[in-house]
């Protein structure tokens, strides 16, 4: 997988996931708002139905007592008189579309009236006439029928004038909810009914997506309170993808796309800032560390002459007392001479003491070499953009830790990169090639090794240098001291380990830190 798209691939997936759980969010609360309006406008509907059927029950029973007519003022009304209050009351309420009385003895004249009569008296209670007989598809009107030994009352109800359609919860012909009235007997105990039946009444359409297998399906069933007329009303909404809140989803995905970016950024921001002041800490480090180089070098080739002439001095002062006597001005000057070049001998030891390397066994502890190269390469990966390289790394065998200083390590990870990208720039672009090989040798024998090698594809090493590469002040480069490389030696001899130089074929040199196990 490419670098580039191993960096961008966690964030990616950061924002899928937080993308996923903030729309499952949003389609939740969509659903349970969605749910709880089903329910409430189906309650509502069947409240207000529920109290027609009631109203219808009780004029019932007001007609067939002739209460309607007492509260009228009409105590003995002739039969004009009770057809024109029947009159007003169909004119009142539409919903009943015909009244017919039977008085004494008489009968009704339609036979199913006159059977319903007679049944009626017979269980003293109202009945309404099958609806297998009046109601079905197309028929949507059913007869009430109420029987006492004195009188008799019958009304024709039309379903389709009962519903209150100025106070109904649901745009009629908007809402995608289905809406139905059946019988109330009806259900068989399987679960709902199928949505798409063919109802005694459909009050309401609703979409036609209720035929489609996916989504999620709502049912709402309740039968009346009416004792006498058994309808139940039913609801059915199914809600599909396109109702879901994509809107909000979208903008939640570009809020969280753009909070990860800002993230992001400032944690670049921040390991940039980080990156830099490693660099320089690495730098600082380098140049305090050529420093003690540099005064070591300054001890062992300015340390044997001062001393040398410091005895010399002395000598010369014991000789020029000596018989025959000398002039005293020229025993003043040699003492002159041993004081000064004494002085120059403590300054130099003193410079020697204060900038030479600690002992690095105090500092030696189990470290992991591939995270301290992964940390190394990061640092650079500014330098490595700009010469156009792209660094492999090969990490051979199971993953293992060293003994070693952190900083020493660091340090020669560090200057072994820069050498390699130092002679990579010699090259053209399409030619440059940089390989870290990890791996590890870890045998029988007591030689347990973990090796990192750094191989270029540069100018390579002339061959009568390579044995030289590491002593003090040699250099192949203009202006360098040729500290760098020595040091690196020493840091890793100090460690108990090697530093090597070799020459690679075609072209390149490979230089190869090995560091004991941590067992």
């Amino acid at each position: 997988m490419p670098t580039r798209l191993k960096r961008h691939l966690p964030w990616a997936l950061v924002w899928v996931v937080l993308t996923l759980l903030g729309g499952l969010l949003f389609a939740r609360s969509e659903l349970l708002t969605l749910k709880n309006s089903f329910d409430e406008d189906s309650r509502r509907a069947h409240l207000l139905l529920d109290q027609k059927f009631t109203l219808l029950d009780k004029l019932l029973q007001s007609l067939a007592s002739g209460a309607h007519l007492t509260l009228a003022g009409v105590a003995n009304a002739s039969a004009d008189d009770r057809n024109r209050a029947d009159q007003r009351l169909i004119n009142l309420h539409p919903f009943i579309q015909q009244i017919q009385r039977r008085a004494g003895e008489d009968a009704f004249a339609d036979q199913l009236l006159r059977t319903s009569d007679v049944a009626s008296r017979q269980l003293q209670k109202p009945l309404m006439v099958d609806p297998g007989v009046t109601l079905g598809p197309g028929k949507t009107r059913y007869w009430l029928v109420l029987g006492t030994a004195s009188a008799g009352v019958a009304l024709l109800v039309d379903l389709n004038l009962l519903p209150p359609w100025q106070d109904w919860p649901m745009v009629r012909d908007a809402s995608p909810t289905r809406v139905t009235l059946a019988q109330a007997d009806r259900a068989d105990g399987s679960g709902p009914p199928d949505p798409l039946a063919q109802d005694l009444l459909v009050l309401q359409a609703g979409s036609n997506r209720l035929a489609q297998p996916h989504g999620w399906h709502w049912h709402f069933e309740q039968a009346f309170e009416s004792p006498t007329q058994t309808f139940k009303l039913v609801a059915h909404h199914r809600v599909g993808w396109s109702d879901l809140p994509w809107s909000h989803t979208a903008t939640w995905s570009l809020t969280v796309a753009l909070v990860l970016l800002a993230l992001r950024a400032l944690l670049r921001q921040r390991h940039d800032q980080y990156r830099t002041e490693e660099l320089l800490r690495l730098g600082q480090m380098g140049r305090v560390n050529t420093l003690g180089e540099l005064a070591v070098g300054m001890v062992r080739e300015l340390g044997e002459p001062l001393k040398f002439a410091v005895e010399a001095n002395q000598v010369a002062g014991q000789l020029l007392k000596s018989e025959p006597p000398q002039l005293r001005s020229a025993q003043e000057a040699v003492a002159l001479a041993a004081t000064q070049s004494g002085l120059a001998f403590d300054v130099v030891e003193r410079l020697r003491h204060v900038v030479q390397r600690p002992d690095l066994s105090r500092e030696i502890e189990r470290l992991n070499l591939l995270g301290a190269t992964h940390a190394s390469l990061d640092l650079l990966s500014t330098e490595f953009a700009r010469l156009g390289i792209v660094p492999k790394l090969d990490v051979q065998g199971p993953d293992f830790s060293v003994m070693a200083a952190p900083d020493a390590l660091e340090q020669i990870i560090h200057n072994l990169l820069i050498n390699a990208l130092q002679a990579l720039a010699l090259v053209p672009p399409h030619e440059r090639l940089l390989t870290l090989v990890v791996s590890s040798t870890d045998n029988a024998s007591s030689d347990k090794r973990g090796q990192l090698a750094v191989q270029d594809s540069g100018p390579g090493l002339a061959n009568n240098i390579v044995t030289q590469i590491f002593e003090p002040f040699f250099t192949t480069k203009q202006g360098a001291l040729g500290l760098g490389l020595s040091l690196c030696d020493t840091y890793a001899s100090a460690m108990g380990g090697t530093l090597t130089a070799y020459n690679r074929m075609p072209r390149g040199a490979e230089f190869c830190l090995r560091l004991p196990l941590a067992t």
